[in-house]
């Protein structure tokens, strides 16, 4: 199982939406619909900053809940380069931003935290080491907060002040 950056956003206030949407839950529909293209535009213009060959990303709903993935899978043989982890948390940070601004046109908040570490998102698995981090801090925010704890933050920070082959 590769290691790699992980959130979980749960959506506040989707019990009830489809009564209370004016179009009766298109347009969230819509939203996680477009929800991967979104992502991939947001990827493609991350790789004019950071290009990490072998990245997996993934974007998943899970009932009320926007799962958030990205990956180096390390081919056998190679090394990682130095300071992924932290370009890899970047990238899901930006990754949980754009979803902010797509379901910012509806009555719903984003309440979750990003983690690191090993985990699957493939079909219908969504396990892992960081999965359970997630899971288990998901109480832990009393409102509609996203939450990068100061370890991750850190990756984050050291990552773009790097010169590595990763940043231009």
């Amino acid at each position: 199982m590769n290691e790699g950056a992980f959130a979980m956003l749960d959506c506040l206030g989707f019990k009830g939406f489809w009564r209370r949407s004016p179009r009766g839950g298109d347009d969230l529909t819509q939203i996680l619909q477009g929800m991967q293209d979104a992502a991939n535009a947001v990827l493609k213009s991350l790789k004019r900053v950071i290009d990490i060959p072998h990245m997996t990303t993934r974007v998943r709903f899970l009932s009320d809940t926007v799962i958030i993935s990205v990956r180096w899978n390390v081919p056998p043989g190679e090394k990682a380069p130095d300071g992924y982890e932290g370009y890899l948390v970047l990238t899901v940070v930006a990754l949980c931003t754009e979803v902010i601004k797509k379901f910012s046109t509806l009555p719903l908040l984003l309440r979750g935290h990003v983690t690191y570490g090993p985990h699957e998102v493939a079909n219908q698995f969504i396990v892992g080491g960081a999965v359970d981090s997630t899971a288990d801090l998901a109480e832990v925010s009393d409102g509609a907060f996203i939450w990068l704890s100061e370890k991750y933050g850190q990756l984050a920070l050291n990552a773009m002040n790097a010169k590595t082959p990763l940043s231009p």
